[in-house]
């Protein structure tokens, strides 16, 4: 491992040192300064979900996420993103991590009002893939990408349990990671309910 055994941590079982994503992105030329953060998640109690704080120059946020996570093996891709005008430093000279705003998932980030739910399950679909995910109904539009918005296996099991509760076991975890989004999903509950 890169650096300081301080700069490892645990995400979803995989043991990360935060140096080696912040020189993934830093690699990128439209990236002037890069914090990756392992921020607690809170949808699952003691797991953590790495965050990245990027200040660009004039690049598109979701664009190079999508240039430099291609090239990072899953367990070191950040799940959640902010673009930020600079990074605030304590008096050592680190990354304040307690100072930054909020870092969301990528995908409510460029997904959210793409399009509206158009039907009645499309829109239980969109609140239920809100609640599971810890997110803000209006993060989440139709064509929303699950694991784009951070969801991952123990989020998934939560999501099915949701859907099932309201429309029976016609619905698994398989099925969640291929459908991927509310309308494909809102589809098929319709079709086998």
């Amino acid at each position: 491992y890169l650096g300081r055994t301080d700069q490892q941590v645990k995400i979803r079982g995989h043991r990360v040192e935060l140096g080696e994503v912040e020189a993934a992105f830093a690699a990128h030329p439209a990236v002037r300064f890069v914090a990756a953060v392992a921020q607690p998640d809170p949808q699952v109690d003691g797991a953590h979900r790495l965050a990245a704080y990027l200040v660009l120059d004039g690049a598109d946020l979701a664009e190079v996420a999508a240039e430099v996570g291609a090239a990072l093996p899953d367990f070191l891709r950040p799940t959640h993103y902010a673009q930020v005008d600079g990074i605030p430093l304590t008096v050592n000279g680190k990354a304040d991590t307690k100072a930054l705003p909020e870092a969301k998932p990528l995908g409510a980030l460029t997904t959210a009002g793409e399009r509206a739910p158009e039907s009645e399950t499309e829109t239980t679909v969109c609140e239920l893939f809100a609640e599971a995910l810890d997110l803000d109904d209006d993060e989440v539009s139709a064509v929303s990408d699950f694991t784009a918005l951070g969801g991952h296996s123990m989020l998934a099991v939560r999501l099915t349990g949701l859907l099932r509760r309201e429309y029976g076991p016609v619905i698994t975890i398989r099925d969640l990671f291929t459908l991927r989004t509310p309308e494909a999903i809102a589809r098929h509950l319709d079709d086998h309910s």
